[in-house]
C-alpha cells in the first residue's frame, strides 16, 4: 500500500466540503491517508480515536456521502479515484474483494451502490441508523444492475411540465429560492411532501402571477427570513408597486 495519498479540489474545494466542521474534514484527511489502494479502510474507530473525533464526525461524512459503510463495518472513500490515481505496477488490490463487490465506478471515477436493473431502491438495503446506510447489496458481478443516479436538475425540469399545478409551483419555487437541493430520492419526496400543502393556496392563481411575486421576494430587502411558499401566499392579492 503507498504511503503517499492525493486529494482533487474538485472535491474538497466544493461548499459541500467546505461547510463541514473542521474537525470532520480533518477526519477525511486521516481516513484517506490511511485507506488502501481501493479506497477501503477497516478501522475508521480506531482513527477517530486517535485523532480525538467524534461520533458525529463520521455521521456526517456519512450524511454528505464522502463515505460509504457496509455492513462489516468498513467504510470507502466514495470519491477515491477522483483523489488518487496509483499506476498497475505499484497497485495492490484492497483485501475487502466481499464489500468491493457492492460497489461500482461510475463514469466520472466516485463510487456508487448497486441498483437492480428496473428497480429504484438500492438493492437491500440495510437498517438506516442515524442516517447511516449501511451496504448489504448483491454481488454486483452476478446480476443485471445499472447505476441510478439522483438529479435535482433531472427532477425539476420533470417538475415542471407535471400536469398538477401544485406541483409546477413547487418546481418555480424552488428554482427562483434556491434554497433546496436534495442529494437522493428520499430527502426529494420528504420534502415535496412538505410543500405539496403551503401550495394548495396558489392553486387558484396564474403560473405567472405566482413566479411575479416570487422575482418580487427576491429582490426585496426588507424580509429577514426566508421567503416560503406561505409568503408567496400572504403577497399575492397585493398591489406590488406600493411598498
Amino acid at each position: 500500500m503507498a504511503k503517499k495519498r492525493m486529494f482533487s479540489l474538485q472535491i474538497i474545494d466544493t461548499d459541500a466540503f467546505l461547510d463541514m466542521p473542521l474537525s470532520t474534514q480533518a477526519l477525511y484527511f486521516h481516513l484517506s491517508m490511511r485507506a488502501d489502494d481501493d479506497g477501503f479502510i477497516d478501522s475508521p474507530k480506531k482513527i477517530m480515536k486517535i485523532i480525538g473525533a467524534q461520533e458525529d464526525d463520521l455521521k456526517v461524512l456519512l450524511t454528505k456521502r464522502f463515505i460509504l459503510l457496509f455492513e462489516s463495518g468498513i467504510i470507502v472513500i466514495k470519491h477515491w479515484r477522483i483523489n488518487n490515481y496509483i499506476q498497475k505496477d505499484r497497485y495492490q488490490e484492497t483485501a475487502y474483494l466481499d464489500e468491493k463487490k457492492l460497489i461500482l465506478t461510475k463514469k466520472n471515477n466516485s463510487y456508487t451502490e448497486c441498483v437492480q436493473s428496473g428497480n429504484t431502491d438500492k438493492v437491500r438495503l440495510g437498517k438506516v441508523r442515524e442516517d447511516k446506510v449501511i451496504l448489504q447489496s448483491n454481488d454486483c458481478s452476478k446480476n443485471p444492475l445499472i447505476i441510478k443516479e439522483f438529479s435535482f436538475k433531472d427532477k425539476l425540469e420533470k417538475m415542471k411540465k407535471d400536469k398538477n399545478l401544485l406541483i409546477v409551483i413547487i418546481a418555480a419555487y424552488w428554482e427562483y429560492s434556491k434554497l433546496i437541493s436534495p442529494e437522493n430520492e428520499e430527502q426529494y419526496q420528504v420534502k415535496l411532501k412538505r410543500e405539496l400543502r403551503a401550495a394548495q393556496p396558489l392553486k387558484p392563481y396564474t403560473l405567472n402571477r405566482i413566479k411575479e411575486v416570487m422575482y418580487w421576494l427576491n429582490g426585496e430587502e426588507f424580509l429577514t427570513d426566508i421567503w416560503t411558499l406561505s409568503t408567496v401566499s400572504k403577497y399575492i392579492d397585493k398591489d406590488l408597486t406600493i411598498k
